[in-house]
This record gives structure tokens, C-alpha cells and sequence, in this order.
């Protein structure tokens, strides 16, 4: 095994950070690592991609502004193809996992999805490894026949890598097949703030703050310390908040420095959703949640007593 292809995905200005992890999994195992980067305009990506990558192919085409299944596919299996790689990483993001996935089937490749972890064995041959029954266990999933051979990455399984030389930059043009479907207009969910995904500080709220209208407070906190601002799958189901905030197994997996979460009792669905975070604090009323077994610093509180005290402290 020599070479990873790591396919990328684009944010406001750069890369997703899932896929900078992605990235320096990579360039971890030993691999010359080629990114494949696609938009419009795919230059900026291009060049945030260069500081984690020895080659960065930035496709440029107008229908690859925005995922759309068969574009995006078929320039992906083009680019395997003539890359050969062994590997090829992708996000563990509702786009990656849609199109890597639809690739290994375009390939006939072994495909491992939402690794937490993956070694090359002696053989050359990956073995991956991922969560399975709510977090509880670790499947090992060796790969068969020949490279190459396909993973998405779950966000928060790896570290953001440190930038280092800039690869080379590649602009391809590719021909396209006939787009049969095109998104007409796009509206970026959630206002201002950085994507849960995406941010280094993560404020959390759930049904203990009794009432909707309290996560007016979570995002005056947010807000002053630059953080996004998460949600338990209980208030998303009940209408408080969108779903695009929702943190868990079937919401958005987030990895952030500092994870603060007020008034969720901490299931493990939820748990899972940010078991990569770097200290967790949890300010509940009741002594007994399980959600105090996670956190670094505890507070038996309630969050409506906290939260304006915390803010009045901040001065926000």
C-alpha cells in the first residue's frame, strides 16, 4: 500500500474539518496522500487541502458547485482509476457517506463506513475498526480482494492535523455526464454560527431547560464565546430546535475542545454523538443523571439558575 486518495469536501473559505481529519489519517499511515477537491471554483479548497496533502486534484465545473450524486461519482471514479490507489477516505458526513458508498459499488471495492480507526497490517492490507451496538463494542472489519479499498471517517475519531509542506496542485476540467436533477438554490441552515460540526466550543441544551424559549439563554452564552450551539434528540423531536443542531448517533457526531451541556440527561445515542470531545461539563438538576459519568466537571444545578449567572459573569 503506497497511496490514499481522500475525498474532500468544501466549507465556507476552506475544508471541512472532517475532512482535514480524514486527511491526516493518511498522511499518519505512511501514505502519499492525494486530495480531490471539486466546485466551481475549487481554489481556496485547493489550496487549505495543499498544507495536508502531497497532490490536490481541484476539479473545476459549475455542477460540481454542489454535491449532486452523478456528478460527483462518476469524477470520483475517474480519479480512482487514474490515481490507483489502495485506500480511499472519505468524511463520514451525510454527503460522503452517499458518495463513497455509491462508489465502492461502481468499483466492486470493500467498503467500511464511520471508521473510528484504521492500521496497515504487515501484509499491506487495512484493518479498520468502528462502533457497533450504541457504542458498546468495536467491530474489526478486515477487507477482501484486491485495492482499492474504501472507509468513511467518522468526525471526532481523529485529531486535526497540523499543517505541513503544501503538495502540489493539480487543476483538472473534467467532462461530465448529463446532469438529469440541479439544485435551483441553497440556504446554509443555522444563521451565523459555525456548524456543530465543525466548531472547536459546542453548547448543548435539552429538555431539562422546561421550556424552548430558555435557549434564548444557550445562545447568549454561545454567542460570547463563539460556540455553536447543540441540542439533544429529545427537544429537536419536539419541535424546539432543528435538527441540523441535534447531537447523537442519529444527529451530528461533533468533536469540539470543550462540550457544555445544560439540562441533558446524557443517553447514550447522545453520548455517542460527542464521545470525541476534549472536556465535557454538565450542569443538570438531577444528582442521578447519567450523563455526569462523562464529564470532566459536573454541576448539580438548575441550568435556568446557571445560565444567567454564567452570563452575567461573562458580562453577555
Amino acid at each position: 500500500m503506497t497511496t490514499a486518495l481522500v475525498i474532500v469536501e468544501r466549507s465556507s473559505g476552506g475544508i471541512r474539518r472532517a475532512s482535514l481529519e480524514a486527511l491526516g489519517k493518511a498522511r499518519s499511515l505512511g501514505l502519499s496522500t492525494v486530495a480531490l477537491v471539486a466546485g466551481s471554483d475549487p481554489s481556496a479548497a485547493a489550496r487549505a487541502a495543499s498544507a495536508h496533502a502531497d497532490r490536490v486534484l481541484a476539479a473545476a465545473h459549475p455542477d460540481l458547485e454542489r454535491y449532486d450524486a452523478e456528478a460527483h461519482v462518476a469524477l470520483a471514479e475517474r480519479v480512482t482509476r487514474d490515481v490507483s490507489p489502495s485506500l480511499v477516505l472519505g468524511p463520514a458526513t451525510s454527503t460522503g457517506r452517499d458518495l463513497v458508498a455509491r462508489l465502492s459499488a461502481r468499483l466492486g471495492a470493500g467498503y467500511a463506513a464511520e471508521i473510528t480507526d484504521i492500521t496497515i497490517d504487515p501484509d499491506g492490507r487495512p484493518t479498520a475498526r468502528r462502533a457497533v451496538h450504541g457504542g458498546k463494542a468495536v467491530a474489526v472489519v478486515a477487507f477482501e480482494g484486491p485495492p482499492p479499498w474504501l472507509a468513511t471517517v467518522r468526525p471526532g475519531a481523529f485529531p486535526t492535523p497540523s499543517p505541513g509542506a503544501a503538495g502540489k496542485i493539480e487543476m483538472l476540467h473534467p467532462a461530465l455526464p448529463e446532469i438529469r436533477t440541479r439544485v435551483v438554490s441553497f440556504e446554509e441552515a443555522g444563521g451565523k454560527r459555525v456548524h456543530v460540526t465543525e466548531a472547536e466550543i459546542v453548547i448543548s441544551g435539552g429538555r431539562g431547560l422546561g421550556d424552548p424559549a430558555a435557549f434564548t439563554l444557550i445562545e447568549r452564552l454561545a454567542d460570547r464565546l463563539g460556540a455553536a450551539v447543540g441540542a439533544s434528540r429529545a427537544v429537536v423531536d419536539a419541535g424546539w430546535r432543528d435538527a441540523s443542531e441535534q447531537v447523537g448517533k442519529s444527529g451530528n457526531t461533533v468533536a469540539p475542545r470543550l462540550y457544555v451541556a445544560f439540562g441533558v440527561s446524557g443517553a447514550v445515542h447522545h453520548v455517542m454523538g460527542m464521545a470525541g470531545a476534549g472536556t465535557v461539563v454538565v450542569v443538570n438538576r438531577d444528582p442521578a443523571a447519567p450523563f455526569f459519568k462523562h464529564a470532566d466537571h459536573g454541576l448539580v444545578g438548575d441550568a435556568l439558575v446557571v445560565l444567567p449567572a454564567l452570563l452575567e459573569e461573562l458580562g453577555a
